[in-house]
C-alpha cells in the first residue's frame, strides 16, 4: 500500500471516528474557566458526579458485538467514591431497574459508557446482559452475594419481571402452568405469555411493549400471541421471549418489563388506494412470480427490509422512501450501516403494530407501493396484502445469489431506476467474476474446509442459506453441507470430526471465547487462529455488502492467492461505487 494511500486511510478513519463519536455523545463543555452549573448525572456511594466530572476521569473503550463503547471504568468510580473494598454493588437505572454484581467480577473492561442523550449505559464484558443496565443513575454498595454452595440458599425473591407494574419473582412464574416446546431442534421451557398477562390482570387487545435489561425494546400485538408464545427461562435467572410464529427480531432476550398500550385510534378517515388505469401503470413480476400492477411513475415507496433500503439508496432513490422497518428506524443491527450513511432515514416512519405491519398506518403514509421480502418476514407481507388488498406489495427476496441481480431489477422497476440498476449489476458481477478468476482452478481436494456459524460456534449455516453460497463462491467447502434447516445445532464432537480449517461467525460474535473453548481446542481453525467474525452486520445476506463479503472471505481462505490484493483499498472502492462512501467498519486486515 502506498504512503499516500495510508495517509488518506488514516484521515478517513479519523474523520469517521470523530463523526461517530459526535453523533453518539453530546459532549458537555469542559473548559476550566467556565462556571460549573451542570447537575449530577450519577451518584456512587452517595457521591454525586456531573458529566464533566466523569469525563475528567481516565476514559476507556471496549468492543462488544461489533460495537465500540467509550466511557469510564466502574472500578475507577468506586475508587473515587471510596468504595473499592465493597463486596458487591447495585447498578440502578432511572426507571428503577436494579442489577447486583460482585466487585470481584468487575475488571478494566467494565465501564459506564456514554450513550445517546448523555445517558450512562453499563457495559460489563463477561457478565450476562442482565447486568448491562441502561440509563444508570446510581451505584450503591450491596451485601456480598451468598455462596452458591450454601444448601439453605433460597431461590431469589427479587422480581424477575414486572407486567404493567405487577412484579413476578421466578418462583411465581414457575407456579404457573409450565410449557415445553421445540423450535428448530431446540427445546424451550417456560410459561405462556398469555398466562402471565392473565395473572397480571391484563385483558383485551392492544400492543405489548417488551423491555430488556439492557434497554432494548420490542413490541408484539396481543392478538398475535399463541399457546406457543413463551417466556422461556434462561441461564441467568431471567426470561427470554420465544415466539415461533414471529421473526427472530421479535425474540427479546432478558425481558424485565412488559407494558401494554392501546392500539392508536384516529378519527381521520383512512386514505383509499387509487385504482391504477392500464395506461398509467406497469406490471412487475416479483421474486415469487406474482404479477403486481404498480404506477408507471413511483414517488413514494415503503421499504420494509434493510437490504431493500440499501439497494434503493444504491440506486440513488433514497428520497422516495416514506416508510422503513424497525432496524432502520432504530439505526441498529442490520439497519446501522445505512443509517450511518443516511442518518435522516431514522426519521422516516416505521408503520408497525408490534412486529406486524400496521395496515392503517401504512395506508396513512400513502405509498405508491410496498417493497418487502425475506423468507422470515413473508408473513408480514401476506398479512398486509389481506388487510390492504388494493395496495401494491412487491416481493424482492435477496435470499439467493442466483437471483440477486434479478431482485435488483425488481427494486429498480419499482423506483424507476432501471438504467442505474444495470450499471450496479455490471459492477457487482464484475466483482464476482474477479473472485472466480482467483479461485476457479483450485482442485476439489485442495479447497479450504469452512464452518460458517451464527453468534456462537454450535450452530451452522446449511446449503439452504445465502451464507453457504458465500462459502462456495469464495472457493471453499462448507463442512455442514449435509445438514438442513436454519442454524441447526452442532456438537463439539461433530466439529472435531469435520475439522474446519477456517471458521466464520456473524458480526459481534466473541472470537476470543471460541479460541479459548477447551471443547473444540483440537479443531484446525482454532489451533491456527483462523476464526473470523464478519466486520459488519449485513455482510451475511441481503445487503450488497454481502457480495463484497465474498471477496473478503476468499482472501481469508486463500491469502496466498490474494497476496496482491489490498483488501482495505478494495473495500473503499466497493463502498464508493455502491454507496458513495469509504468503508468505515472494523479493520479488514487484522487477525479477526
Amino acid at each position: 500500500m502506498s504512503k499516500s494511500r495510508l495517509l488518506l486511510g488514516a484521515v478517513v478513519l479519523l474523520v469517521a471516528l470523530v463523526a461517530g463519536c459526535s453523533a453518539a455523545v453530546t459532549h458537555a463543555p469542559t473548559t476550566p474557566s467556565q462556571p460549573t452549573i451542570a447537575q449530577p448525572v450519577l451518584e456512587v456511594n452517595g457521591m454525586p458526579f456531573t458529566l464533566a466530572d466523569l469525563k475528567a476521569l481516565p476514559q476507556a473503550s471496549v468492543e462488544a458485538e461489533g460495537k465500540t463503547y467509550t466511557g469510564v471504568r466502574i472500578l475507577d468510580l468506586l475508587a473515587k467514591a471510596n468504595a473499592s473494598g465493597a463486596p458487591a454493588v447495585a447498578l440502578i437505572a432511572g426507571d428503577g431497574y436494579k442489577a447486583e454484581l460482585a466487585v470481584a467480577d468487575l475488571n478494566d473492561q467494565s465501564i459506564l459508557a456514554f450513550g445517546e442523550g448523555d445517558t450512562l449505559d453499563a457495559v460489563i464484558l463477561g457478565q450476562s446482559k442482565g447486568s448491562w443496565v441502561r440509563g444508570t443513575v446510581k451505584i450503591e454498595l450491596a451485601a456480598a452475594q451468598p455462596a452458591k454452595t450454601e444448601p439453605t440458599a433460597a431461590p431469589a425473591q427479587v422480581a424477575a419481571l414486572t407486567v404493567n407494574g405487577k412484579p413476578f419473582t421466578l418462583d411465581e412464574l414457575k407456579a404457573l402452568e409450565q410449557v415445553e416446546i421445540e423450535v428448530e431442534g431446540k427445546t424451550y421451557t417456560g410459561v405462556r405469555i398469555r398466562d402471565v398477562l392473565n395473572a397480571a390482570g391484563v385483558s383485551g387487545d392492544g400492543i405489548l411493549k417488551l423491555t430488556a435489561s439492557d434497554g432494548y425494546e420490542g413490541e408484539i400485538a396481543i392478538a398475535s400471541l399463541t399457546d406457543q408464545s413463551l417466556l422461556a427461562y434462561n441461564d441467568e435467572g431471567g426470561v427470554n421471549t420465544v415466539l415461533p410464529e414471529e421473526s427472530k427480531g421479535a425474540w427479546v432476550k432478558y425481558v424485565v418489563k412488559i407494558e401494554t398500550a392501546a392500539k392508536p385510534v384516529s378519527s381521520e378517515p383512512l386514505p383509499t388506494v387509487k385504482p391504477l388505469a392500464p395506461g398509467d401503470s406497469v406490471v412487475v413480476v416479483d421474486s415469487l412470480g406474482n404479477e403486481v400492477r404498480i404506477p408507471k411513475t413511483v414517488t413514494r415507496v415503503a421499504s420494509m427490509r434493510t437490504g431493500i433500503t440499501e439497494i434503493i439508496c444504491a440506486l440513488g432513490q433514497k428520497d422516495k422512501i416514506v416508510a422503513v422497518e424497525e432496524m432502520v428506524k432504530a439505526g441498529d443491527s442490520y439497519g446501522e450501516f445505512i443509517t450511518r450513511v443516511h442518518p435522516d432515514l431514522k426519521n422516516v416512519p416505521a408503520p408497525l403494530a408490534g412486529r406486524d405491519i400496521s395496515a392503517e398506518e401504512m395506508l396513512r403514509l400513502a405509498p405508491d407501493l410496498v417493497l418487502h421480502g425475506g423468507y422470515g418476514r413473508i408473513k408480514q407481507a401476506d398479512a398486509l396484502k389481506k388487510q390492504a388488498p388494493d395496495l401494491p406489495v412487491v416481493i424482492a427476496h435477496f435470499e439467493t445469489i442466483d437471483a440477486y441481480m434479478d431482485d435488483i431489477r425488481i427494486v429498480a422497476q419499482c423506483v424507476n431506476a432501471e438504467e442505474r440498476a444495470e450499471k450496479l449489476i455490471a459492477y457487482l458481477q464484475g466483482k464476482l467474476d474477479f473472485i472466480q478468476s482467483k479461485t476457479q482452478d483450485i482442485p476439489a481436494d485442495k479447497k479450504t474446509r469452512v464452518f460458517y456459524s451464527g453468534h456462537d460456534i454450535y450452530h451452522a449455516y446449511t446449503p439452504e442459506t445465502f451464507e453457504h453460497a458465500q462459502i462456495e463462491l469464495a472457493g471453499g467447502v462448507n463442512v455442514a453441507q449435509e445438514l438442513a434447516g436454519w442454524l441447526p445445532e452442532v456438537s463439539p464432537e461433530q466439529l472435531l470430526i469435520w475439522d474446519p480449517e477456517v471458521i466464520i461467525m456473524l458480526n459481534g460474535a466473541d472470537v476470543e471465547a471460541v479460541l479459548s473453548d477447551p471443547k473444540v481446542a483440537g479443531v484446525s481453525a482454532i489451533k491456527n487462529k483462523r476464526v473470523h467474525a464478519l466486520p459488519e452486520a449485513g455482510w451475511d445476506f441481503s445487503s450488497p455488502r454481502a457480495l463484497f463479503c465474498i471477496e473478503w472471505l476468499a482472501a481469508k481462505l486463500y491469502p496466498e492467492r490474494f497476496a496482491d490484493v489490498d483488501i482495505e483499498a478494495e473495500a473503499d472502492e466497493f463502498y464508493q461505487n455502491v454507496f458513495g462512501v469509504d468503508y468505515a467498519g472494523t479493520s479488514l486486515a487484522g487477525a479477526h
